[in-house]
C-alpha cells in the first residue's frame, strides 16, 4: 500500500497532512506552502525526518509501519473476511476451524463446522451476520453455515442439495445473499438462515459470484465459458465471456468501474 507520512503534532498542526498529488520518492526535502489540515500520499520511499514548511512553521515527519503477526493455525487457510461494524476479521482454515480477532495480535478458535471444507465467507454489515459456505468432508454434499459474531455457528434452513458451494457475496443494496457451486447451483437468501434454489440454466460448476453496486448486477462464471448475470439473485441470463476456458473468480472495483 501507499504510506501515509505522519507530521509530529507538535501544536496547532493537525497530526496529517494532505496534498493532492504524489512522488515517487521524498527524502530529507522540503515541501512548501502545505495548508493545515491536509495529508501527504506518496508511492515510493520515504526517509524519517523530512521537513515540511507550513503555514504556521515547519514541522517533521515520519512514516507509519505495517505489523504482521503469526498465526499457526495448523491447517492451510482458505477464508478470509472482515467485518467492519464490529471490527472483527475471520479466517477459516480448510479443516472448518475458525479464528477471530479484533486487533490482528490476539486469536479466537472457534469450530466454523465440523467435517466440512469452507470455501467463502461474507459479511452483511446492515444484518450483523457472518455466512460461510462449503463442502462436507464425507457425504460430498454443500453446506452453509451462519454467526452474528464469528464465534458461535448456526446451521441454515433450506439447504439446496449439491455436491458443494464454492463462493457466496451479500448485496446490501439488494439485501441478498447468493451462494453458487457445482452443477449450475445457485442459491440465494434474505437472512443468510434460509435458502432458495434459483435456476441458472446451466449444469457446469459455477466457481465465483460477485455484486456490482455500479450497475446493481451480481456476476457469476464458471467452467465451460460460464457467465452470468442478474439484477435481481432470481433471474439469470447467460452471456458472452469470449474466452474458452474455466473461469474461477470474478470480482468488482468500484474505484476503477470494472
Amino acid at each position: 500500500r501507499d504510506d501515509q507520512p505522519i507530521v509530529t503534532n507538535n501544536g496547532d498542526i493537525p497530526a496529517q497532512l494532505n496534498i493532492e498529488w504524489e512522488t515517487n520518492k521524498i527524502t530529507n526535502g522540503a515541501l512548501e506552502n502545505v495548508t493545515q489540515g491536509q495529508k501527504i500520499k506518496y508511492n515510493g520511499t520515504l526517509e524519517n525526518n523530512l521537513k515540511i514548511n507550513t503555514n504556521i512553521g515547519q514541522k517533521s515527519v515520519t512514516s507509519e509501519s505495517m505489523r504482521f503477526d503469526f498465526l499457526d493455525t495448523g491447517s492451510t487457510c482458505e477464508v478470509c473476511t472482515y467485518a467492519k461494524d464490529i471490527e472483527t476479521t475471520l479466517v477459516i482454515a480448510t479443516d472448518g476451524t475458525g479464528f477471530v480477532t479484533t486487533d490482528g495480535q490476539n486469536w479466537t478458535s472457534t469450530t466454523v463446522a465440523t467435517n466440512v471444507s469452507m470455501y467463502s465467507a461474507v459479511y452483511a454489515n446492515n444484518l450483523h451476520r457472518f455466512v460461510a459456505c462449503g463442502r462436507s468432508f464425507g457425504s460430498g454434499s454443500a453446506k452453509i453455515r451462519w454467526s452474528e459474531d464469528g464465534i458461535n455457528w448456526n446451521d441454515c434452513d433450506g439447504e439446496i442439495t449439491a455436491q458443494y458451494y464454492q463462493t457466496v457475496t451479500y448485496s446490501e443494496d439488494k439485501q441478498l445473499f447468493v451462494t453458487v457451486g457445482a452443477g449450475g447451483v445457485i442459491a440465494t437468501s434474505s437472512d443468510g438462515k434460509t435458502w432458495t434454489n434459483r435456476t441458472s440454466g446451466v449444469s457446469t460448476g459455477i466457481f465465483g459470484v460477485c455484486y456490482s453496486e455500479m450497475d446493481s448486477l451480481f456476476v457469476a462464471v464458471g467452467a465451460s465459458n460460464v457467465v452470468l448475470t442478474s439484477a435481481n439473485g432470481t433471474t439469470w441470463t447467460s452471456r458472452d465471456s469470449g474466452v474458452t476456458g474455466t473461469l474461477r473468480r470474478v470480482c468488482h472495483s468500484a474505484r476503477l468501474g470494472l
